[in-house]
């Protein structure tokens, strides 16, 4: 009986005390700062300025399709993790992933969560309105795209119907844009400087843009949206080429037709269009770029692939610059925006040929 007794307040006194210890640690809790590891659901936009693992779990640090992001692409925030300090994680969408929900060091680019007014780099806040400001550019990006590799993910576009495979896009890099850039501060969402604001919800809602016949005859050719009717020229004037106020429409789109034509006829185009079908080793593209464009000129480039496929490749530019120079003086003029070259192929990627599937 009398054992009986000690083993039953022994009891008593565990629960107690472990019931005394939970109370302690709830109010404990509330006076304490959140774990910086602690995440809460978020709202905003996340714009990769390097490439950078997304993981799938951030604490095992797990990748199991070695999935990286893409440099100047923009992905949707779900979670955050909160703390005494600014978030240090972000939890993203990554539509071509598996499973899509990524998570992201703060490092790897730059946040804009709804609660935000602007943008917040490490370097600091953005004074309001800078990112919508003309003239604020302190360079250039030309974006160039693989068009039959592009179109695997874009097929109804009509541009995409284009089946000949003696057209220009099926044997060159095609025009995306020519944007002037403020690196640190705003990236790719330096734009919309004029009386446009904001993104329109199909590219021929925005205003005509004033071209030459003979210009508009010639970006036909290197982009092939023109001559499809799906105004890609319309959103790049008024996202990007209004921010400058160096050429007209005109003279802007010709000088990136210009840099276009000069990246393919330095011998990457007819690289990529003797390997249709084929995989390039990375290694071998630089070799080329290198040969074509001056000695490092790959590190002002910064590939993105998607499926194993080149898709876009991004060519860092200088602030000043004209339609007459050389594409490898400017290359070699220009600072690299991102950290010198970066890719997301894994040393190595397809060339997509037109109308494969």
């Amino acid at each position: 009986m009398k054992m009986h007794r000690i083993k039953v307040n022994l009891r008593s006194y565990l629960l107690m005390f472990r019931y005394l210890l939970v109370i302690f640690l709830v109010f404990a809790g509330l006076s304490m700062p959140l774990d910086p590891g602690f995440a809460s659901p978020a709202n905003g936009t996340f714009i990769a300025t390097q490439t950078c693992d997304a993981y799938v779990s951030k604490n095992k640090h797990t990748n199991p399709d070695h999935y990286r992001l893409s440099v100047a692409v923009r992905y949707d925030i779900l979670e955050a993790t909160t703390g005494t300090d600014d978030a240090v994680w972000y939890r993203v969408r990554v539509t071509d992933a598996r499973p899509e929900a990524r998570w992201v060091e703060k490092s790897c680019g730059i946040a804009a969560t709804d609660s935000e007014n602007t943008l917040n780099p490490a370097s600091g806040a953005i004074p309001p309105g800078l990112c919508n400001m003309a003239d604020k550019g302190n360079s250039y990006v030309l974006a160039v795209s693989w068009q039959p590799a592009f179109c695997i993910s874009h097929e109804n576009k009509p541009e995409c119907a284009i089946a000949d495979r003696n057209a220009y896009q099926a044997n060159h890099f095609t025009l995306h844009g020519l944007w002037p850039n403020l690196t640190a501060q705003c990236g790719i969402d330096y734009g919309y400087c004029g009386s446009v604001k904001t993104q329109a919800r199909q590219f021929c809602d925005y205003p005509q843009v004033d071209l030459s016949q003979q210009v508009r005859n010639e970006l036909a050719v290197v982009m092939p949206s023109v001559a499809a009717g799906s105004c890609l020229e319309r959103h790049e004037w008024h996202k990007h080429g209004i921010c400058q106020s160096q050429w007209n429409a005109s003279a802007y789109f010709k000088t990136a037709i210009e840099m276009t034509k000069q990246f393919n006829d330095s011998g990457i185009a007819a690289l990529m269009a003797a390997n249709t079908g084929k995989t390039i080793s990375q290694a071998a593209f630089i070799s080329t770029v290198d040969a074509s464009l001056g000695a490092n000129a790959h590190e002002h480039l910064h590939l993105t692939c998607k499926n194993g496929k080149l898709v876009d490749i991004f060519i860092d530019l200088p602030e000043k610059m004209t339609a007459t120079q050389k594409l490898r003086e400017l290359i070699a003029q220009a600072t690299p925006a991102r950290s010198g070259f970066s890719s997301n192929c894994n040393g190595q990627f397809g060339v997509q040929s037109l109308g494969e599937k």
